[in-house]
């Protein structure tokens, strides 16, 4: 990655964004590791792994927080661990990782490691990882509730709407969360590492909800809660207002008109609108990492605010269909997919901590999806 001179670096984050690969790249896990890493989550799914060489913790007034979907298992492990080393956070919240992806990159992040492989209908393969230099204290699987009659019914759907293999195949999937209790500098800490389902509009929302009452209720006890992970709901359409079902919304702030005027398409599907309510609730219990004060998209070696992008935008210097243009539109809606050109990937946070700055680094090519990194802070 060639950072150049006119980046800034937020003023809590102060991610080391230099490039800084190791001197020996990461080994991909081999076919005996796989091999055993799949005989080992038939029986048990929920593991963690303590460190002995942990890193110590960079702020403990605060915490740095990453989340990254590093796709189907870590394709490119060792572009994910450059990623991950220059943004340099304290926690991250990994999906689409197999456990031996995972326990790599703690190993060589010195970072504790909780792991919890997905049920994929009869597998139990890929999951979701919580990777920290403070210590895990507890760690769960949160499954999310889901009968064979609701099974049945997102299976009627897919069918209904066009069939393939995600979409039949995703209904039998037993989606959770990941919890992870830490400790920081005194203050107690519940991370939720989150993938929810990407092919059906009506599950996704269900699961947003049960989130939303799980936060609600951790709340309600006093709690401090950090939600992460890959939604796959276009936050970049959620700032107030409804939808229907076509899409449609009244308020004047990133409306599907404005979607469609600034990327030439229509919404990628309905469930940007169905989802809406839902990912409404929890944006009233929580704030993303996209509203804190301080807000940076990395894109050609280049921080820039939303507000940059806006005016080089206006400015009318990058032709529209450039790949400039396109990388201003992403850095102006913190864009973490580029094939969808939505913002499915979140850092969510109750009100007892601030958000106080975030990068989306939307440089990266080590997955289909972009690490997001936040800065937490509740020291004043």
């Amino acid at each position: 990655m060639n950072i150049g001179p006119s980046f800034r670096p937020p003023r809590f984050l102060s991610p080391k964004l230099a490039s800084s690969a190791p001197e020996t790249p990461i080994s991909k896990p081999g076919f005996f590791e796989k091999a055993g890493d799949f005989a080992q989550n038939v029986f048990q799914s929920l593991r963690t792994w303590e460190n002995p060489n942990a890193k110590a913790p960079s702020d403990t007034g605060g915490l740095k927080l990453a989340t990254y979907n590093i796709w189907v298992g870590g394709k490119k492990l060792s572009e994910v661990d450059a990623d991950l080393r220059r943004l340099d956070a304290d926690v991250v919240c990994l999906q689409e990782t197999t456990e031996a992806s995972a326990r790599r990159l703690a190993e060589r992040l010195g970072m504790h490691m909780s792991f919890y492989a997905q049920e994929q209908g009869v597998t139990r393969v890929v999951g979701k990882a919580i990777l920290s230099r403070h210590p895990i204290e507890d760690t769960r699987n949160i499954p999310f509730k889901k009968s064979w009659g609701d099974t049945f019914k997102a299976i009627g759907r897919a069918l209904w709407n066009g069939p393939s293999l995600l979409t039949v195949g995703e209904p039998l999937e037993k989606r959770s969360f990941l919890s992870a209790s830490l400790k920081v500098g005194g203050k107690e800490i519940e991370i939720l590492d989150a993938h929810l389902s990407f092919a059906d509009p009506v599950a996704n929302a269900k699961q947003q909800q049960e989130l939303a009452d799980y936060v609600a209720e951790r709340q309600q006890e006093g709690k401090t809660v950090i939600l992460a992970g890959d939604f796959n709901t276009n936050f970049a359409l959620a700032k107030g207002g409804t939808a229907d079902a076509n899409g449609t919304v009244a308020t004047p702030t990133d409306t599907a008109a404005e979607y469609r005027e600034r990327y030439g398409v229509d919404l990628g599907n309905v469930g940007d609108a169905k989802n809406r309510a839902a990912t409404e609730r929890l944006l009233s219990l929580m704030k993303s990492n996209w509203q804190a004060p301080e807000r940076l998209a990395l894109v050609d070696g280049q921080a820039m605010t939303p507000e940059e992008a806006r005016q080089e935008l206006a400015s009318g210097k990058a032709a529209p269909g450039s790949e400039r243009h396109k990388a201003l539109l992403r850095a102006m809606d913190g864009i973490t997919n580029f094939e969808d050109e939505k913002r499915y990937d979140n850092i969510l946070a109750t009100s007892d901590v601030r958000i106080a700055s975030t990068l989306v680094d939307q440089t990266t090519r080590g997955s289909d999806h972009q690490p997001v990194l936040a800065s937490i802070r509740w020291d004043g």
